[in-house]
């Protein structure tokens, strides 16, 4: 016999599974971006600051950068799955890069400046990466 609490649990997976199936109508960070981008292309996407100065880029112009990336990727011998490093600090160019090399079905590792020059060693032996963005500091 279900007890009230238990039904109220099964209301509430019922919920969450539609909720999952929604979500799931869309299923890469990739199409999630475009969609973003369809639905607001000239609102600000992403921020800096440039000589004390605020800057933007919209969603069309991050999408450009991401989509050229993408496609420099795949004629570098991108393949699904290949790993990608970036070596960088924040910035709205890792964004960029980032965004890019999942677009082409990569997988981005992560490599940050703060690591020990054995952890970057051990991280770039064993990452597989054949691509490696760095930052020009």
């Amino acid at each position: 016999m279900l007890s009230l609490r238990a039904s109220y649990n099964w209301v509430q997976l019922a919920r969450h599974r539609k909720t999952v199936k929604s979500m799931n109508d869309t299923k890469t960070i990739g199409q999630l971006f475009l969609k973003r981008v369809q639905k607001k292309p000239l609102n600000p996407a992403i921020g800096w600051i440039d000589h004390q100065q605020l800057k933007f880029y919209t969603y069309k112009e991050y999408q450009f950068i991401v989509h050229h990336l993408s496609l420099g990727l795949v004629e570098l011998g991108l393949s699904h799955q290949s790993k990608v490093a970036i070596l960088s600090h924040t910035r709205k160019e890792w964004h960029f890069i980032d965004l890019g090399i999942i677009n082409a079905g990569g997988v981005v590792v992560p490599i940050y400046p703060s690591y020990t020059p054995e952890e970057l060693e051990w991280i770039v032996k064993h990452s597989e990466a054949n691509i490696i963005f760095v930052e020009n500091i």
